[in-house]
């Protein structure tokens, strides 16, 4: 199994786990297999009384380079995770309601067993192809484990 790991900035940290072919509980991961892309939540979000899926009251950057290659895309094969402060990490059709809060480091351990047993569920649910976490410095925190890989 040949792994390729990316790890820059020093605000944040882009780690992308690039598997190939491998066999998940008697499946074998294939080009069909979805990705799996963790991200962090943004300060910037859209205004609105109503709670709105994660991926849409979110409006950083990133949010909406997933947005857009998303409509472009309708039928990609992404799982789309967010690690909110507020909320832990929640799929991206999470429905939320505005909020303000900042992740601190405090915060993150605070998250970090509960963040950490869901990556596990998420990860033994479906066989990914590849694996991407976008998160800074704190955020990462809450993933704070040793992930195995080769140089």
């Amino acid at each position: 199994m040949r792994q390729e790991v990316r790890i820059s900035g020093d605000r944040f940290s882009t780690i992308v786990f690039r598997t190939g072919a491998i066999a998940h509980k008697d499946k074998i991961v294939n080009s069909e297999s979805p990705y799996l892309i963790i991200i962090a939540c943004s300060r910037r979000k859209l205004f609105d009384t109503n709670l709105l899926p994660a991926i849409e009251r979110y409006d950083g950057p990133t949010f909406r380079l997933l947005r857009r290659f998303l409509r472009d895309r309708p039928s990609a094969s992404l799982d789309i995770y967010i690690l909110s402060a507020k909320f832990g990490l929640i799929p991206s059709d999470y429905p939320i309601p505005d909020y303000d809060e900042k992740m601190t480091r405090a915060r993150s351990r605070q998250l970090q067993p509960e963040v950490i047993a869901k990556l596990k569920n998420i990860l033994n649910a479906k066989p990914y192809q590849q694996l991407c976490i976008c998160l800074g410095r704190d955020y990462f925190l809450a993933l704070d484990i040793a992930i195995p890989f080769e140089m």
